[in-house]
């Protein structure tokens, strides 16, 4: 069971419950032990663009920051920050809430240890994204 820590800092009206489905989802699908926590935070673009600038040297909003713990024996796995505003702008023709959970299990993965720095991690990466994509889409979890 993954534990989400859920700070919405905007004014849509998204709960934590969107994300939990899919964040069970991929426990089990990536054995994950038990009981797991990690915090998610829904942001504005100029909030974003702070923490961008602070944590990667960017002066520029982006979608989706992840902060992995990186303590093998922890149980809690990190953090995720969402731009809602940038994933209102990019979500072409999908729902907010399909894009948000995109977003998610983007950073989700990163929590985990997944990258796309060198070729062969972007295409593992990608390929698990994919996965969970497909699960989005099967179980209508974009439907809000």
């Amino acid at each position: 069971m993954i534990e989400i820590e859920f700070n919405n800092q905007t004014d849509a009206d998204i709960t934590g419950v969107l994300f939990q489905v899919l964040a069970g989802k991929i426990a089990v699908c990536e054995n994950l032990k038990s009981t797991l926590s990690l915090s998610l935070l829904l942001v504005n673009s100029r909030n974003m663009q702070k923490l961008n600038k602070t944590w990667r040297g960017k002066n520029a909003a982006t979608d989706v920051l992840a902060f992995p713990f990186n303590f093998p024996a922890a149980e809690f796995l990190g953090d995720i920050i969402i731009d809602i505003e940038t994933a209102s702008r990019q979500k072409g023709k999908q729902t907010l809430s399909h894009e948000l959970q995109v977003l998610f299990l983007h950073g989700f993965l990163h929590l985990l240890g997944y990258d796309h720095i060198s070729e062969s991690d972007a295409v593992l990466m990608r390929s698990k994204e994919n996965e969970y994509r497909n699960y989005i889409k099967e179980q209508m979890l974009d439907s809000g």
